[in-house]
C-alpha cells in the first residue's frame, strides 16, 4: 500500500514547509532492512548518514537532479536522502542511491549581525551549533552579495534550519543560475509574482513546469530559478516548478528521518519534518528523554510507516533541544582511548559514536577525518551534550592546526 506523507508542514495554513530517559546506546545507528535515511552527511570513508556507515561502490549519486560523479562531490553536512539496506548490526550498510538537493543556492541579501541567523535569497536561514560551514569560519564572515549554497529542513515557522552552507565565490555573476526552494506566500497574477518568504518572484517569462492551473496557487511548494541577479528584493524567474508536496512511502517502509519538530502536542502526538511520528512503550530513547521533545527541537527518528503514513518510531534520539543545551570545549587531546571510542579533552572524558560530525581544518586536510586519525596533542573544537553518565557525547570533532584567537 501506498501513502503520500507531507514532509513538509503548514504555518499560518499556507506555509508548506518541507528505552526510556537515561538509557545510554552508544551504537546511536539505525534499524536493520531496506529503506530510506534522510539526514546530514556526518564522515567519509563510504558516507555515514543517521549513525550508519553506508557502503556507496555501487551507488548512483545525484546533486540537484543531475548525476554526480561519487562522494567527492559532497560534503560533510549536507543534507541527503539515501536508499539502501542497512544491516542487521545496525551501524553499517549498503546504499543503492544517494541523493542531494540544496534550498537554496545564490546571494546573501542580508548580512548576519548575531553570528546565527542570515538571509539568503530572501529566506531566513538559523544556524546552530551543528550547521558546518564550509569557505569561511564565521557566520558574521557572510557579506551581502556573497554567493552560497544552503542545505537543511525547515522548522514550525517556515525557517530554514542549516545543516550547512557553503561559501561558492564572492560575487554573483550576470548570467549564473540561482535557485531556491519554498512556499508561495501571496501571488498576484496582475504582476505575474509570487511572494516566497522575503523575496518577490517575477514569473512572467518564465517556464512553468508542473502546475495544471494556469497560475501558480498561495501554499504550493516551489523552486525558483533564475539567471539574474537580485535586485531590490526582486527576483526574475526563469523557471518556476511545482514541487512534490510530500515523499511516496510503502508501508512497512524502514525510515530513518533526521531532522527538526515540526508540530507538537504531546510527546505521543508530534512530527518531524512534516511525517507523524507515533511513539509507543516499545520506543527507546536515546541521548535524552520523551520530556525534551519539543517544537523546533533537532531529532532523529528511526522506525517503520503504518498504514496511516506514520513513523512508528523504534528509535527516537535527542540531538538539540531548549531544555539539553549543547556546549562547546576546546583545546589539545590528552588521552586516548580507542577501544571506548573515548577522549580526555579540558580534564574531562568525551565520547564519540557513529553519528558524530567530523571535519579537519588542520594541515593535514584529511577528508576521511574519523576516531583513528586522533593523535594526542591534536587541538580540537568539540560540540558536546553531557550523557547521565558524567562522560560528555561528542555531536561534532573539528580538528585545527591549534588555537585561534579568530575562531
Amino acid at each position: 500500500m501506498k501513502i503520500r506523507t507531507l514532509f513538509v508542514t503548514l504555518f499560518l495554513g499556507m506555509l508548506l514547509s518541507a528505552c526510556g530517559a537515561g538509557v545510554l546506546q552508544l551504537a546511536n545507528g539505525g534499524i536493520g532492512g531496506t529503506g530510506i535515511s534522510a539526514g546530514s552527511i556526518t564522515a567519509f570513508g563510504s558516507i555515514f548518514v543517521n549513525g550508519v556507515e553506508y557502503e556507496v561502490d555501487q551507488a548512483t549519486f545525484t546533486r540537484n537532479g543531475l548525476m554526480a560523479g561519487g562522494q567527492g562531490e559532497f560534503n560533510v553536512g549536507e543534507y541527503v536522502t539515501v536508499k539502501g539496506t542497512v544491516n542487521p548490526d545496525g551501524i553499517t550498510g549498503t546504499a543503492t542511491e544517494v541523493a542531494f538537493s540544496s534550498e537554496l543556492n545564490g546571494t546573501v541579501t542580508g548580512a548576519s549581525t548575531d553570528g546565527v541567523n542570515i538571509q539568503v535569497l530572501g529566506q531566513a536561514v538559523r544556524t546552530n551549533a551543528l550547521t558546518v560551514l564550509s569557505g569561511f569560519k564565521q557566520l558574521i564572515d557572510l557579506l551581502a552579495g556573497n554567493v552560497v549554497e544552503v542545505s537543511g529542513v525547515r522548522d514550525a515557522q517556515g525557517v530554514l534550519v542549516a545543516s550547512s552552507i557553503r561559501l561558492e565565490q564572492g560575487n554573483y555573476l550576470p548570467g549564473d543560475t540561482q535557485a531556491l526552494k519554498g512556499p508561495i506566500l501571496q501571488v498576484d497574477t496582475q504582476r505575474s509574482t509570487v511572494l516566497i518568504g522575503g523575496l518577490t518572484v517575477d514569473y512572467s517569462g518564465a517556464a512553468l513546469l508542473g502546475f495544471t492551473a494556469s497560475e501558480p496557487e498561495v501554499g504550493q511548494y516551489v523552486r525558483v530559478r533564475s539567471v539574474q541577479a537580485v535586485a531590490g528584493a526582486q527576483l526574475v524567474a526563469s523557471e518556476l516548478e511545482l514541487q512534490s508536496a510530500g515523499w511516496q512511502f510503502e508501508e512497512g517502509e524502514k525510515l530513518e528521518l533526521e531532522g527538526v519538530v515540526t508540530r507538537f502536542a504531546s510527546v505521543n502526538d508530534f512530527a518531524v519534518n512534516g511525517v507523524p511520528v507515533v511513539v509507543n512503550a516499545g520506543t527507546q530513547f536515546e541521548h535524552g528523554s520523551a520530556s525534551q521533545l519539543a517544537l523546533n527541537a533537532l531529532v532523529e527518528v528511526d522506525g517503520q510507516i503504518n498504514a496511516s503514513g506514520a513513523i512508528v518510531a523504534e528509535e527516537v534520539s535527542i540531538k538539540e533541544s531548549i531544555s539539553s543545551g549543547i556546549d562547546e570545549l576546546s583545546g589539545a587531546i590528552t588521552a586516548i582511548n580507542p577501544s571506548a571510542q573515548e577522549f580526555t579533552l579540558a580534564g574531562v572524558t568525551i565520547i564519540v559514536d557513529s553519528s558524530t560530525i567530523w571535519e579537519d581544518e588542520s594541515a593535514y586536510g584529511v577528508r576521511q577525518m574519523n576516531f583513528t586519525y586522533l593523535q594526542m596533542g591534536d587541538f580540537v573544537e568539540v560540540d558536546v551534550k553531557p550523557l547521565d553518565n558524567g562522560k560528555l557525547l561528542a555531536l561534532r570533532i573539528k580538528r585545527e592546526d591549534g588555537e585561534d584567537e579568530d575562531d
